[in-house]
């Protein structure tokens, strides 16, 4: 029997069904939600109000026969009549947020197949470049948010949980059946006399997409937690991105020594993969003539954090673990080893529903971190464990999310409240509560366009970072690391070392870095890099907390303004996407603020064309032009003709935000910033008079050293 929500002063209304598929002894079966059938019972309960709906849905198994639950559909609409959003089915746009890190987050209008489809029915691979879609593929999947505009409101489909339930959302651009389906996937064997209780599908309108997004993120953490603000953000130096699997103990010691000698403004030394014998057998190889243990004093003793990169629920089939517990591994239906390929090797992979499993994680970074001394921990391809629904799993009844999220407590537990966690490419609802950070993008590569399949690395993986922004709620976003050099040419036959990035274009890698709002990571070959790219450094440090709010729903392929909003200052990031156009910076005080713009005046400031500018709410000024895959930072403060203020600087993208105090003495300005900076930067101070005045700051590092 179909069942009708609508919303009161809401463009939506929909009609739909719901249904479970299972297999008992044969092929896949289902049956209607609210019926039962097949000695199998399911409760269906559907609320709405005028803003808001949930639905809840359970599987009781009333046979003498395991049952493999496969898919829960709380909503299954058949036509896109189903839907009224008050316009056409194929002028609905859609928010689409995939599962994994390497899926690209997307804007779609349903009826267009152009560049934003084709990026939401691909992904990237590993390595930063776009993969291609499937012809065959024409399915829009979402994870635990979708977000759908109609003709006067914004339209979400929230799982407030995520952690226990694989969730989805999945939409028919073409419009055919089904036009669209919302559940979950448990893939679990629900034993005789059990019942199952689905992840609850909320629906939630509003005039806006930021309240959609904002509440949804609240409701998660007030559900799961987060470990935001409670922990220190550190900068990091990451060996990964130049020296990649040959990373060696000299070369730590070179980058030490630089660090130490050129005073340069990192917290963590973060050793990357490559340090271990092999994924699986955790101890240094051949080109690690020291204990690892002896590595991380040797860290401490140059002043930083020692730092290391573990991947825990995969091992190469000749590590010592399988040897002693051969039990542990994860099997195809043929009771084979599930395999897990990553750069040119293949991994098993760790079963981990299985306890004395998590409680092996547990104790092995206890271990890193009691003993050996690492206290920041990236972990890898944590994905790996939740990849294969299909496999034998020892509790086959433990949904593979949850077990995931046992498993990430196990190592949070392991490394103590203390430490901190950075978690790449695995679930995001899952860790929730558990994660310091979380990697947001692909891999990145140092170059604009990637080589093979004539995409665009830069743009995807800033397009993934800023679609999910939103995250930030939780955990400090990753959006991977920072290189800054220039190399045209490969050493150690890595392309990890090229530098191909334009000096325009490393503005638009360095403005990906500070909306993220998040963690900042950077590698490079600190004896060889050009002082003046490590001074870019200078715009992002010291780490200032903000939230970015990129403008969504514009038609945009990849937003193009980024609104930043800090602790006492406004900014808007632009970025100019285009190829060969240069794009004019035009605004007024409202393009930035709004209706939040008020009567007065207001301060323009724009950071790389050091222009300024002094207008009404809505004159416009202009404050010139962004080249070609370019960016530029515009700071917006109500004028204030009695003090002096910031108009341009060769420091931070927050153009005086990172300053503690402006004084207007007989002896001139004086700037006191908040903490000491990295490097020497020379503000330019508009001061009452209505003249403007340099004021340099010492920093503490020596780049040119």
């Amino acid at each position: 029997m179909p069942h009708i929500i609508s919303f009161k002063n809401s463009c939506f209304t929909l009609n739909f069904t719901g249904f479970v598929r299972f297999r008992m002894n044969g092929p896949d079966t289902s049956i209607e939600a609210g019926k039962e059938a097949y000695g199998i019972k399911t409760g269906y309960t559907v609320l709405n109000d005028e803003s808001s709906a949930s639905i809840s849905l359970s599987v009781t198994n009333c046979t003498d026969l395991p049952i493999e639950i496969l898919q829960i559909e709380s909503i299954h609409i058949d036509t896109p009549e189903g839907i009224s959003a008050g316009l056409p089915w194929t002028d609905i746009q859609a928010m689409i947020l995939g599962r994994h890190k390497n899926d690209i987050p997307s804007i779609v209008t349903l009826g267009q197949m152009d560049d934003a489809m084709s990026d939401a029915l691909s992904g990237m691979t590993e390595t930063g470049q776009k993969a291609a879609g499937s012809d065959s593929e024409t399915v829009l999947g979402s994870d635990t948010l979708t977000v759908l505009k109609g003709a006067s409101g914004y339209l979400s489909f929230e799982y407030p949980g995520g952690e226990t339930c694989f969730c989805f959302t999945r939409i028919s651009p073409d419009g055919h059946s089904p036009a669209l389906t919302s559940g979950c996937e448990p893939g679990i064997i629900l034993a005789p006399g059990s019942t199952l209780t689905a992840e609850t599908l909320e629906l939630h309108t509003a005039s806006h997409w930021e309240n959609l997004l904002s509440d949804y993120t609240r409701r998660k953490s007030s559900r799961l937690g987060t470990r935001h603000g409670t922990v220190h953000v550190p900068s990091v130096f990451c060996t990964w991105y130049y020296y990649g699997l040959t990373v060696s103990y000299a070369d730590i010691q070179h980058d030490l020594s630089e660090i130490i000698r050129r005073k340069l403004p990192y917290e963590v030394f973060q050793i990357d993969e490559g340090w271990e014998i092999t994924l699986g057998e955790w101890q240094p190889n051949h080109r690690f003539p020291v204990s690892m243990k002896a590595l991380a004093s040797e860290i401490r003793a140059a002043g930083l954090i020692p730092g290391i990169w573990t991947s825990p629920f995969i091992a190469h089939k000749t590590a010592s673990i399988w040897k002693s517990h051969p039990e542990w591994r994860l099997l195809n239906t043929s009771s084979e080893p599930v395999l897990f390929p990553m750069n040119d090797t293949v991994y098993h992979v760790l079963d981990i529903t299985i306890p004395a499993v998590r409680d092996y994680i547990r104790n092995f970074y206890s271990k890193l971190t009691q003993e050996w001394g690492y206290s920041y921990h990236k972990l890898d391809f944590t994905r790996a464990a939740v990849l294969y629904p299909e496999a034998k799993r020892h509790d086959p009844a433990m949904p593979l999310p949850k077990a995931y999220r046992l498993a990430m407590q196990a190592v949070r537990e392991g490394i103590g409240d203390d430490s901190f966690l950075l978690v790449c490419g695995g679930l995001y609802d899952a860790a929730i509560g558990i994660a310091d950070a979380q990697r947001t993008g692909s891999d990145v590569l140092s170059m604009w366009a990637s080589e093979g399949d004539g995409g665009k690395a830069v743009p995807f993986t800033v397009k993934q970072n800023l679609l999910r922004s939103y995250m930030s709620a939780w955990w400090y976003n990753d959006a991977d690391c920072l290189m800054l050099r220039r190399q045209k040419t490969m050493t150690r036959d890595l392309k990890l070392t090229l530098g191909l990035l334009s000096d325009v274009e490393i503005r638009t890698v360095l403005v990906n870095q500070y909306v993220s709002c998040g963690l900042l990571s950077q590698t490079e070959p600190l004896q060889q890099i050009e002082s003046d790219r490590l001074k870019e450094l200078g715009h992002l440090l010291p780490l200032i907390p903000a939230a970015a709010t990129p403008e969504l729903f514009d038609g945009e392929r990849i937003p193009s303004r980024i609104h930043l909003h800090g602790d006492g200052f406004l900014e808007l990031i632009l970025i100019n996407w285009q190829d060969n156009t240069d794009l004019p910076v035009t605004l007024s005080a409202e393009d930035v603020l709004g209706s939040c713009a008020t009567e007065g005046r207001y301060l323009l400031s724009a950071f790389y064309s050091r222009s300024y500018c002094i207008v009404s709410g809505n004159e416009n000024c202009s404050l010139g032009t962004i080249p070609p895959h370019g960016a530029e930072i515009i700071r917006i403060q109500p004028y204030t003709p009695e003090l002096p203020m910031i108009v341009s600087s060769t420091g931070h993208f927050a153009l005086g935000a990172e300053l503690d105090q402006i004084k207007n003495t007989s002896d001139g300005v004086i700037l006191h910033p908040v903490q000491p900076l990295p490097f020497d930067v020379r503000y330019t101070v508009l001061k009452p008079d209505g003249t403007c005045t340099d004021v340099q700051v010492t920093g503490t590092s020596q780049p040119d050293c």
